[in-house]
């Protein structure tokens, strides 16, 4: 039953995605209808998350839950869009017309990842602790660790974008062609 009832609170929180961000990103003119892309992605979640051999390790801990109220990360999303300013120039030419959506869909995966990553400790309230922690993390990093920005790797992940490949292979490409 709990099972059940969790499969019940994700497919209402699926069905929001194709209209999460509408007021912040609005669709790319080339979209038609404009919510179509984010419409698959949200039913091709919903099928993953149907698919029999699909196994959740997540346990919802309170079915009655109401959901936290999210902040637009302007933030992220200027740094997004930015590196994504001349997506067109490295795109082949048949594919253009797909760099404003395909910017949109980054810029939803960035939010979705900031929300979930660097919106939590002002949400929760432990802001310093979150600060005290990355101190301490900091003056002990082993030497072979790497950082990992969450929003950049969720948008690769997800989109395959290198966010800085892309934007310096994108600004070369426009300055080449003084734009």
């Amino acid at each position: 039953m709990q099972a059940r009832l969790g499969l019940a609170a994700a497919r209402t929180d699926l069905a929001t995605i194709p209209t999460l961000y509408d007021t912040k990103i609005p669709p790319a003119s080339t979209d038609s209808p404009s919510d179509d892309f984010m419409g698959i992605l949200a039913a091709g979640a919903q099928l993953y998350a149907l698919d029999s051999a699909y196994v959740n390790p997540y346990t919802q801990v309170a079915t009655n839950r109401s959901s936290r109220s999210g902040t637009f990360n302007t933030t992220v999303d200027g740094d997004v869009t930015t590196k994504l300013k001349y997506i067109s120039w490295v795109l082949p030419s048949t594919l253009k017309q797909y760099a404003g959506t395909l910017t949109n869909v980054a810029r939803f995966v960035a939010q979705a990842a900031a929300q979930h990553t660097i919106a939590y400790p002002p949400l929760l309230g432990i802001v310093d602790f979150d600060t005290e922690y990355q101190v301490i993390l900091a003056a002990n990093k082993p030497t072979s660790a790497t950082v990992i920005d969450p929003v950049k790797a969720a948008v690769r992940k997800t989109t395959g974008i290198d966010l800085d490949r892309v934007a310096a292979a994108g600004a070369a490409a426009a300055a080449k062609h003084g734009a």
